[in-house]
This record gives structure tokens, sequence and C-alpha cells, in this order.
């Protein structure tokens, strides 16, 4: 797994606090989860309303893209093991994703604990 440096001062230095979560076109269920996730969290640290968007439309930036995007597909391994997750920063923003079983779950999962100090109870 690759750990990027993508942090609340990473997301100030965009200028917005606010920012998309990118879905794949017709994503998934654990996509879908993964991306509620992020959006819910990351509007509670920032303060700030964050939105959900395909990759179709998505423009406001920081952007975070959730499983099987275009962007991802550029940085992803062709095949996955199970549970194998990978969170990476690339030119257009954040990719978060990972198996398609669980991975972008597990991966938004790791973002948000690993970079942006969240923990659960």
């Amino acid at each position: 797994m690759k750990m990027p440096f993508f942090c609340a001062a990473t997301l100030a230095a965009c200028g917005a606090w606010a920012g998309t979560v990118v879905l794949p076109l017709v994503p998934t269920a654990v996509e879908k989860t993964a991306a509620a996730e992020l959006v819910a969290a990351l509007g509670r640290m920032t303060g700030e309303a964050w939105t959900c968007a395909d990759e179709g439309v998505a423009t406001t930036e920081p952007r975070i893209y959730v499983g099987a995007t275009r962007v991802a597909a550029a940085v992803a391994p062709a095949t996955w093991k199970p549970d194998e997750v990978l969170v990476n920063r690339v030119s257009a923003g954040l990719v978060v994703t990972g198996h398609p079983t669980r991975g972008p779950l597990y991966a938004a999962d790791v973002f948000l604990e690993k970079c942006m100090g969240v923990r659960w109870w």
C-alpha cells in the first residue's frame, strides 16, 4: 500500500476545505458506502460540505477518487489480492481504491485513519 502525503494541511493548501468525492459512472454498493463515509468524515473534520459526484461531472477540488474510476485505473494494479487497498496521491487528487469486494471501503478507512487522524471507538 502506498501512503500519500495528503492531510489536513494538503486540503488547506488547495485553497478550500471542501471538495468532491468522485465515484465511477456506475458505482458498486461498496464504493457508494466508502464515498458516503468520506463525505461525512471530511465534512465533520473541515466544517464544510463535501459533495459526492460521478466522474463525469466532478468539478470541485480537491478530488478524492473512490473505487474503479478512470483516474484509479491509471495507478491501480491489473489484478487485486483479497482485501488489498491503494491510497495514492495523483495529479488530479487522491485515489482511494482496492479489491472490488471490500477494498474501496477499507481504503477509505485507511486514508481517514492514517492520513487524517480519525479514530473509531
